[in-house]
């Protein structure tokens, strides 16, 4: 996989997720065994609690969304800059901005883990 494919596969990613605002999306994208570390927890479904995890996190905060930065790839692993966003009077600020490791098994992503290197408490 190169850095195209791999920015490809995340933006289609975070669009269904962010702009769809469909969490089903997870049941394609992520692999039956997913492991999310920042879950991390053994004997939980990781699938679940993303879809859990999203679908609150769309109702306390409607306007949230994914700004997918610079995207790179090596063998099976990508990582992504993101910026997470609230929109409000069309004005777009930064709420929390962090690096995305994916670890895919195929076309399906098998693990990730999140940086968040800079965060505002606005919204939660």
């Amino acid at each position: 996989m190169n850095d195209r494919e791999a920015t490809r596969i995340i933006e289609e990613y975070f669009s269904s997720l962010f702009m769809e605002r469909d969490v089903d999306a997870f049941d394609r994208y992520l692999h039956p065994d997913y492991w999310d570390d920042d879950c991390g927890q053994e004997g939980i479904n990781h699938i679940e609690d993303s879809k859990e995890y999203l679908r609150d996190l769309f109702s306390r905060i409607p306007t949230v969304g994914v700004s997918v930065g610079r995207v790179t790839a090596e063998g099976n692993v990508i990582t992504a800059f993101l910026d997470w966003t609230l929109e409000d009077a069309d004005v777009i600020t930064t709420w929390k901005r962090g690096i995305a490791i994916f670890v895919l098994e195929g076309d399906r992503i098998r693990k990730r883990h999140t940086y968040i290197y800079d965060s505002r408490e606005i919204g939660e």
